[in-house]
């Protein structure tokens, strides 16, 4: 033969997997041979499944019992058949015969889950570590990574990100649409400033790159511009002409990864309550006028108090209490007192408020969620699929394999497959099924 042998890691051989699902106990370890795979099993042709007593007659261990039934005290013959000297006797699995028991039991039985499987296989057989052996098959049953989708507490705590302590330093921008055409718009820029909670809702035509900016440049005249700007991760942020545009004001853009719209949280909870006041507001009737509403639900918005600062938004940003457009002719004929507010003192009081705010929602967060070990550069993961368009119910919940080329702050990766690039959350991942 005229081969050349390459050594590779575990991680990098997930494709011939199936081939080490067959743990070995120790204590039989010295019978086992090395041999040479020469046909698959066909399961849906059940005459080339071997039976359990095949299995037994063929193997050292169980050989060694139907010569000397005396000599074990943990088995004894039953019908020809080794089993465990129980109250309820369990047929004992041979080595040879244990991958095909697990795939009998859990592949051709729906792949239903582990403490299913292993009640049912404890009903009838016994090897040692049994339970262990077929925790390890499931989990690297690609079918059952690829599959099926979460349940119970997720990994992944809570991530602190960079918070600002001041406007002007972080704005959130996102798309809300599609809506009715209004005016020649079917689009919302959504912007948020990430300090002082003040929104700008910009309609737009599309949602491409070159109507995201026009919608910009009015709010950066008014306004000023920001330290940088955080978006998801959508073809119009993603874009050259929208990266070199960023690059010339002079703000840093920085993408959520997808999937995980809490990156971008500030602007999706704006998003929620301006669609809820939109459906309040307007008729059914007077859809299509929805641009109309937009400058009055934005006023709004910045002129009453926010949850979170204690402030309203434009008090942050400007240093001033405005009225609501509502009730100016109202309150015409009062005295209204003073609403010049000391922005120094809000300013601090609105930190203040948030890092308690901050610390209450990471320890709500937390109670549903789990610490885990995080994945280290070149490991295997499948990354949980956030775009079930197409496949329905029954579409795989993950997809891969990618590789994890780089570890970033946050529990966030970098991922590759063929040579294109992402970037996922722990809560995303799954190990890919591997032979380590």
């Amino acid at each position: 033969y005229d081969f050349t042998i390459e050594y590779r890691p575990g991680c990098k051989m997930s494709h011939v997997d199936y081939l080490s699902r067959n743990p070995v106990d120790s204590e039989y370890n010295e019978r086992v041979l090395k041999t040479c795979v020469l046909k698959t099993i066909n399961i849906n042709k059940m005459s080339d499944i071997k039976t359990l007593k095949e299995f037994q007659n063929n193997d050292a261990f169980c050989q060694e019992i139907f010569n000397n039934p005396d000599s074990n005290p943990n088995f004894k013959i039953i019908n020809n058949v080794v089993v465990t000297k129980t109250a309820a006797p369990k047929c004992f699995v041979p080595v040879a015969a244990r991958l095909l028991t697990m795939k009998l039991y859990h592949d051709e039985s729906s792949h239903i889950g582990w403490d299913k499987c292993i009640a049912k296989m404890r009903e009838d057989l016994f090897w040692t570590k049994m339970g262990q052996c077929l925790k390890k098959y499931i989990r690297n049953c690609s079918a059952c990574v690829m599959g099926k989708s979460h349940t119970g507490r997720r990994q992944g705590l809570w991530q602190q990100g960079e918070k600002p302590d001041d406007i002007l330093d972080t704005w959130h921008i996102d798309h809300a649409g599609p809506l009715v055409r209004s005016n020649g718009c079917t689009q919302i820029l959504v912007i948020i400033d990430g300090f002082s909670k003040l929104c700008q809702l910009q309609p737009i035509p599309k949602k491409t790159s070159e109507h995201t900016i026009r919608a910009l440049l009015p709010v950066f005249e008014e306004l000023g511009r920001p330290r940088r700007i955080v978006a998801d991760r959508a073809a119009a942020f993603t874009s050259v002409m929208f990266k070199n545009f960023l690059g010339e004001q002079g703000i840093q853009l920085h993408h959520i990864a997808t999937g995980v719209p809490r990156g971008n949280g500030q602007v999706e909870r704006v998003m929620r309550t301006v669609f809820n006041l939109l459906r309040a507001t307007l008729t059914a009737d007077k859809e299509s006028t929805w641009t109309v509403e937009i400058p009055a639900i934005e006023d709004n918005l910045n002129s009453t108090v926010h949850s979170v600062t204690g402030y309203a938004p434009a008090v942050l940003q400007f240093g001033r209490n405005p009225r609501l457009a509502a009730t100016l002719q109202f309150l015409a004929d009062a005295s209204p007192s003073d609403n010049f507010i000391d922005p120094d003192k809000a300013v601090a009081e609105a930190r203040v408020r948030m890092k308690k705010s901050a610390y209450k929602r990471a320890q709500q967060f937390n109670v549903t969620r789990y610490c885990t070990n995080l994945f280290n550069v070149g490991d295997i993961v499948a990354i949980e699929d956030s775009q079930l368009a197409g496949g329905g119910k029954l579409k795989p919940k993950y997809k891969g394999p990618y590789t994890i080329r780089n570890v970033l702050p946050n529990e966030r990766y970098v991922l590759q497959k063929r040579g294109r690039t992402t970037v996922a959350a722990q809560e995303q991942l799954r190990r890919w099924p591997s032979r380590d």
